[in-house]
């Protein structure tokens, strides 16, 4: 990178990663991440609700108590990851991973029940890949600049 006028200099700090792009006459701060974390609450917190509704729908219809277990239980974790990730916290993401994983993993077996467990399965595969690649994004972006 030259170090021209018309060039933004980058710096940036591991921690919360904020970088500041420096211009002729101006400087400008800004949180890379700051946009990322709150953004990706937003999957856990949808994927959150969706468990505990359909825990206890499905308590409510079949009497099923491994129903609202699992779905109280999977989405208090991803609701405690919205949490986490939302305040920048350790862990959030992780946990959200981890959640995505549990519910695919668990509605696998069921897919040719009826629609909630392939939503259920959906919703788990996409907010995994979401996570996912947040994790490896933020992985390598601070392995990058350390």
């Amino acid at each position: 990178m030259c170090n021209c006028d018309h060039t933004p200099q980058v710096e940036f700090s591991t921690r919360r990663s904020q970088a500041s792009y420096s211009f002729p006459q101006q400087l400008v701060s800004v949180s890379l991440l700051e946009y990322s974390y709150t953004m990706s609450a937003i999957p856990a917190y949808a994927v959150g609700a969706l468990c505990i509704t359909g825990g206890v729908t499905g308590y409510l219809r079949t009497r099923s108590i491994p129903s609202i277990v699992a779905g109280i239980g999977v989405g208090v974790l991803y609701l405690w990851s919205a949490e986490q990730i939302k305040r920048g916290a350790p862990n959030g993401i992780e946990g959200a991973l981890g959640a995505s994983a549990i519910l695919l993993v668990s509605s696998l077996p069921r897919l040719t029940k009826g629609p909630v467990p392939v939503i259920l399965a959906l919703a788990s595969a996409g907010a995994g890949a979401y996570y996912g690649k947040t994790l490896y994004d933020l992985r390598n972006h601070a392995h990058a600049h350390t």
